[in-house]
């Protein structure tokens, strides 16, 4: 599952609707996690953002880079990898754009994500279970708006399937 926070807007957070929309996401499996499918979502959702306004890239997954677009079968890491990473690299040199990752789970390349984070100006953070990611998104959040704004986004599944629309406040 892939998820991405697109444009930051100023505003407050409130911990409890953050935990609530967390407990609400589901896990979605087809046996491939196509990471740059997520990175070319995060990089169209940024294009269409307000000028003017922070933005960041949260990418969650729950797996290894193993799918691209038109692919038919899982690959190898080695192959999915560097694609994802440059799509994000390119956002990066385009418009500053960090990729902040978290590697969810222990079905996860956290070489892979660290890279990615720290290409871009962002950090990593790993999580074994879901119980931790109502930590993690406050202190990304106070790292890309020092702690004032409405957080906003879409979460798409694997298949590229718009899931729901998220905001989060935060104080």
């Amino acid at each position: 599952t892939t998820t991405l926070v697109d444009p930051l807007q100023n505003a407050k957070v409130n911990q409890a609707k953050l935990k609530k929309d967390l407990q609400n996401l589901t896990t979605i499996t087809n046996n491939g996690t196509c990471t740059k499918c997520g990175i070319d979502l995060a990089n169209q959702e940024l294009d269409n953002a307000l000028d003017g306004t922070s933005k960041a890239v949260v990418l969650v997954t729950d797996g290894l880079a193993n799918w691209l677009p038109g692919s038919t079968y899982n690959l190898p890491s080695s192959v999915a990898q560097p694609p994802a990473l440059i799509d994000a690299l390119i956002e990066y040199a385009k418009n500053n754009t960090p990729f902040y990752t978290i590697g969810l789970g222990t079905d996860v390349d956290p070489n892979f994500l660290q890279s990615m984070a720290t290409q871009t100006k962002a950090k990593y953070y790993f999580t074994p279970t879901p119980d931790q990611l109502s930590n993690i998104f406050p202190s990304i959040y106070n790292d890309i708006n020092q702690g004032i704004g409405l957080v906003s986004g879409t979460v798409y599944d694997d298949k590229n399937k718009r899931i729901k629309s998220v905001e989060v406040e935060t104080k």
